[in-house]
C-alpha cells in the first residue's frame, strides 16, 4: 500500500483532514477540558488567533491536536449516522434524528472566548471545516446517566401511586426498561448511596458553624425566644409533610445564611386566611456544638465533555447526581398534593439517615442533608435533629447538637 493511500485511510479513521499549521492557546476557550489539554500539549510560544505571546514557556497547542480532541469527544456521544441509521432512498435522508456539527458542538457546550469577531469566526471555521462528518446522530442507547434518571422516574411512580412501604419486595415484570438497564425501584436507594460514596458527597460541618431557622408567628400566638419554641417541632406538633420528612417525624429545617431561611418561609403559598393571621417572623441563629457529617447535594458536579481525563463512568455519575440534586431541590407548592410529591425525597432521606455513615466513624450515621434552596441561590438543610437536640445559650445537654445564640424578630 502506498504512503498516500495509507495516509488517506488514517485521515478517514481519525475523522478530520489536513489542518493548517496554526496554534491556539487556552485563553481562546472557556471549556476547562480544552484549556487543560492545550496547556499539557503546548508547543508554540504564540497563539495564531488572539496573538498572545510568551518568550519563556510554550502557550499554544497545534490546532490539529485540538481538532483531534473535539472529534474524540464528539464520538463519545454521537456517531456517523451511516454506521447505524437506515437510509430512505426515496426521501434521500436517514430514518432517525440527525444533528449538524454546529448543533452537536452547541449541545456539548463548546465556548470560544475571543472578543474580536473576525478572529472568533476564523477559529470556529478552522475547528469545524476540517472535520469530515457534518451530520451526526445520537447513538440511540441509554447512557448510564439516562438509565439512572429513568430509574428515578420509575421509583417516583412506584412509591407515589402503587406501593409506598413494600416497593423493595415486589417482583417486577419484565418490560422495555430491562433492555436499557434501568434500575428497579428496589435498586435506586442502594445506587444513590453508592454514587454518594464514589463522588465524596459527604462533608463535615464543623463545630461553631452557624445555621439559621425561621418561624412565622401568628397574631395572639406566644412564641418565646428559646430553643424549645424555635427549634424543630415536638412529635405531636409535626403535623405537616416536608421535603425530607413525613408528618409526625420532625427534623430541623434551616439554611446556611439568614436570607435563604427568610426566602424559604416567605415563598410558601399560604391561604389568604393564614396570611391575615400572620404577625411576625422570628429568625433564630443556631451554632453547631459538635462536628457532624452530612450529605451535600448543594455542590454542582463540575465536568467538561471535552475532558479526556474523565472516564465515561465518572461522566455518567456526575451527570446523574446533578440531575438528582435538581430533583430534590425543585419547588413544590403546598396545594394539598405536597404530601404525595414529597414522598420520594422523604424515602431517600430516611434511607440515608440509617445507611449512610459518618466520615469520622463507620459506626456513626450522617446527621443531615444539604441541598440547593428552591427559592434562591443559597443552601438549605434538613438535619436529623429533634427538639431535645437544641439548647439555649448557657444550657448544657450531652445529647444536644445545636445551641440558640441569637433571635431576630421582623414584621411579616
Amino acid at each position: 500500500m502506498g504512503f498516500a493511500k495509507q495516509r488517506l485511510i488514517e485521515l478517514e479513521e481519525r475523522g478530520f483532514g489536513k489542518v493548517p499549521n496554526k496554534y491556539v492557546c487556552a485563553n481562546c476557550f472557556a471549556n476547562q477540558g480544552i484549556k487543560n489539554f492545550i496547556k499539557k500539549n503546548a508547543v508554540s510560544y504564540i497563539c495564531s488567533y488572539c496573538g498572545r505571546k510568551d518568550k519563556i514557556n510554550p502557550i499554544a497547542a497545534s490546532l490539529e491536536d485540538v481538532i483531534g480532541l473535539l472529534v474524540r469527544s464528539i464520538r463519545r456521544l454521537y456517531d456517523d449516522p451511516a454506521n447505524f441509521l437506515p437510509w430512505d432512498s426515496e426521501d434521500e435522508c436517514y430514518v432517525g434524528i440527525t444533528y449538524s456539527l454546529d448543533e452537536v458542538l452547541q449541545d456539548m457546550g463548546l465556548e470560544l472566548t475571543l472578543h474580536d469577531e473576525t478572529m472568533f469566526d476564523q477559529l470556529y471555521n478552522d475547528l469545524t471545516t476540517h472535520i469530515y462528518c457534518d451530520l451526526w446522530a445520537d447513538r440511540g442507547v441509554f447512557s448510564e446517566s439516562e438509565a439512572y434518571q429513568a430509574g428515578w422516574i420509575r421509583f417516583i411512580k412506584q412509591v407515589t401511586h402503587y406501593s409506598r412501604y413494600t416497593f423493595a419486595l415486589i417482583k417486577y415484570k419484565s418490560d422495555l426498561h430491562d433492555a436499557c438497564n434501568v434500575p428497579l425501584p428496589s435498586q435506586i436507594l442502594p445506587l444513590i448511596l453508592e454514587l454518594i460514596n464514589k463522588s465524596q458527597l459527604r462533608r463535615v460541618m464543623k463545630r461553631k458553624e452557624v445555621i439559621y431557622r425561621a418561624r412565622i408567628v401568628s397574631k395572639g400566638e406566644e412564641v418565646n425566644n428559646c430553643a424549645k419554641d424555635l427549634g424543630p417541632p415536638r412529635n405531636e406538633n409535626a403535623l405537616f409533610s416536608n421535603r425530607m420528612s413525613p408528618a409526625g417525624i420532625p427534623m430541623f429545617y434551616g439554611a446556611l445564611d439568614r436570607d435563604t431561611a427568610l426566602q424559604e418561609i416567605r415563598a410558601v403559598k399560604y391561604t389568604g386566611e393564614d396570611r391575615g393571621n400572620f404577625s411576625l417572623i422570628k429568625i433564630a441563629k443556631f451554632v453547631l456544638l459538635k462536628d457532624i457529617t452530612v450529605v451535600d447535594f448543594s455542590r454542582h458536579q463540575e465536568y467538561c465533555l471535552f475532558d479526556e481525563n474523565i472516564s465515561d463512568i465518572e461522566l455518567n455519575i456526575k451527570a446523574f447526581l446533578n440531575h438528582f440534586a435538581r430533583e430534590i431541590s425543585k419547588p413544590i407548592e403546598k396545594d394539598g398534593r405536597e404530601h404525595i410529591e414529597y414522598i420520594p425525597t422523604q424515602i431517600v432521606a430516611e434511607y440515608l439517615k440509617y445507611k449512610c455513615r459518618s466520615l469520622n466513624s463507620k459506626r456513626k450515621r450522617i446527621k443531615g442533608i444539604l441541598y440547593k434552596s428552591s427559592r434562591g441561590p443559597g443552601v438549605s438543610c434538613a438535619l436529623f435533629f429533634r427538639n431535645n437536640h437544641c439548647v439555649d445559650k448557657g444550657d448544657t445537654n450531652k445529647k444536644a447538637f445545636l445551641k440558640l445564640i441569637d433571635v431576630e424578630t421582623i414584621d411579616w
